[in-house]
Order: C-alpha cells, then structure tokens, then sequence
C-alpha cells in the first residue's frame, strides 16, 4: 500500500499538467501514487494523462477517464481509486513542492494525527500572497473550532484543500465525499465534514504549493449557488454545536447564516424573482430562523435580514420594488444624459 495518494482532477490544464507532475515527482521519496482524473477536457489533457503514465517508471500514475462532471465529482473518483494510507488533492495548474508529502510523513512517524496543514503561497499574475499556518504543533478539535473564528473570515486557510494530506481512513470510516453539483465552496464543505471527525491537526510552517488564483482551478463553473453556501453554513453551526462551542461562538455562527439568508433574497430580487415566497420557505429551515440576527449593516442586507427576522415578508418586497424603481429611474436618466452629450 502505498503512504500517499495525490489526487488531481484535470480539465483543460494542457498547459501545465506535466510541469505539475513533474514537480510533484521530483526529489519525492515517500511510496506515493498518483491519480490522475480527467474530466471529459477537450484540450488534450486526458492524452497528456496517458502519455506521462507510460513515459514514467519510478511511481505508480493511474489515469482516470469520464465525462465532464465536475471538480467534485473527479475528487470523488480518485478518492474511489485511492490506496494509500494518506490523501493529498492537487489542482493541475498549481506549482507543488513534492517536500511537503516528505515533511508530512516524517511527522506522522514521530506523532499521531489526522491532518497535515502547511503554508500555501496564491498567485494572482505577479503578485504572491504567502497564507500561513495559524500556528505550529498539534491542535485538537476544541481548538480547532478557536483558529476558525479567529482566521476563517479573514483568510480562508481553513476551506483550502491543497495543504492538507489527510488520512484516508478518516474520510471512509466517516464517509466523507464532495457534494457534487456544488460549484464553489466545495472544498470547505468538504473540511468541514473532515474537521467534525479529526480529533488532531498538526500544523506545519512549511509551504505545500504555489496555487494559480488567477486560473479557473480545475472543472468549476463560478456562478455561486447561495442556498448551497447557507446549507454549509448551518454544517458549521452543527460543528461548533457537537463540540460544545456553539455558546461561545454564537452570534459569529448565527451572522455568517444570516448573511447567507439575505443573499440569496438579494440575488434572488436580482434575478427579477418575488422574494416573499422566497423568505417564507427559508424559515421552514429551523436552523435558519433560530439564528437570525441583526447585524450593522446600513444597506439593503441588513434591511432583509430586519425584514426576514420580523417575518415582513410584504415590507421586504415593496422595500425591493421601491429599489429597483429607484435604479431603473436612475439608469434611465443616465442614459437621457449620455444622449443629450
């Protein structure tokens, strides 16, 4: 069996499949293997899989074949495929440091835990912003639960996938999986689960990869599903609840599900949808209506969480019509303007 599986789901990254590869490849002495998925790309990549392959003795590469699917559905694919005692998920356009896998096995032989979590560096065309382990040394999950309040709304280090190396028999004995259809977030959804279920993280100083921002990473789409992120919300709240730090953390749990309330009305009013209906379905969630709140926030989400809380659902939308005449009138008016110059 081998130590490592590095899963990477690949579409449309022809330009920089093999540099990954390679790099993640080089000075690497740790018993790994890697998986390969392609997701149905149509730039050459699946041929670029095979051909690495066959041209590469030294580490076991498996290549995955299936059609377009998404990020999470290939995850979940390679992880299907997955022997090794450890799992590490790599995009195919990110610069790895194959050092990681080695400093991560080191550790494992000196202590017990269930995640390996480094430094990670985002480039976004020349710029480099450097993301850093909170702290260095074991945490358990109570105090996991503290790093998260503490860095998750201003960092995000805590939803990243690619610098953690994860044991698999933590994510089959719980049964964790990407949700698949979830088109953004999927990856803290996925931690989250992980989270709720690791009773250690070790966090290491050492960088795991340079990871392109500025490329669409794997075979995502964009667009942002609000209900999806609310659901992953309330996953969060459950956390926090099962560790007891639910008290403690109250209003930053229940801010985080009104937000994700009041944008999914706000986006939904964009989209030139009634919202009253809208507000009514999503107080049959009780985890929803619990855990509303008003927070300071003058503009129009702070008005649909009053409105949503108060269960006004008629003010909300003529508070929406009014808006949007206002808009109207105002883009209307811009544009006599643009005419008349």
């Amino acid at each position: 069996m081998p130590e490592v599986s590095i899963i990477i789901p690949v579409y449309n990254k022809a330009e920089y499949l093999e540099k990954t590869v390679r790099l993640l490849l080089k000075n690497c002495i740790s018993d790994i293997e890697l998986i390969l998925v392609d997701d149905g790309s149509l730039d050459g990549s699946g041929e670029i899989a095979d051909r690495l392959a066959e041209q590469i003795d030294d580490y076991e590469i498996k290549v995955i074949h299936q059609k377009n699917q998404g990020v999470s559905a290939a995850r979940n694919r390679g992880l299907a495929a997955a022997r090794g005692e450890w799992i590490w998920f790599v995009d195919a356009d990110d610069i790895p440091d194959a050092g990681f896998v080695e400093k991560a096995m080191e550790q494992s032989k000196q202590e017990s835990f269930d995640v390996f979590a480094g430094n990670f560096e985002k480039m976004n065309g020349n710029s480099i912003t450097s993301v850093k382990s909170p702290r260095e040394g074991i945490v358990d999950r109570i105090g996991l639960a503290d790093l998260f309040v503490e860095l998750q709304p201003s960092t995000g280090y805590f939803g990243y996938l690619w610098n953690k190396i994860i044991r698999r028999q933590l994510i089959e004995k719980h049964n964790i999986s990407f949700r698949e259809g979830l088109t953004l977030a999927e990856d803290l959804d996925f931690m989250i689960s992980v989270y709720q279920c690791a009773e250690k993280i070790f966090f290491s100083p050492y960088c795991a990869l340079r990871y392109r921002e500025d490329a669409m990473n794997a075979s995502r789409e964009k667009k942002i599903d609000y209900k999806a992120q609310l659901k992953i919300q309330i996953k969060v709240r459950d956390w926090f609840c099962e560790i007891g730090k639910d008290q403690q953390y109250e209003r930053f749990l229940k801010i985080n599900i009104t937000k994700y309330a009041a944008f999914i009305l706000f986006y939904a009013n964009e989209e030139g949808q009634p919202v009253a209906d809208l507000a009514k379905e999503l107080l049959t969630d009780s985890a929803v209506k619990e855990s509303l709140v008003e927070w300071d926030d003058p503009g129009v989400m702070g008005k649909l969480a009053y409105y949503l809380k108060r269960e006004q659902f008629h003010k909300m939308q003529r508070y929406l019509n009014c808006r949007n005449f206002v808009r109207k009138v105002y883009r209307l008016g811009g544009n006599i303007r643009c005419r008349k110059n």
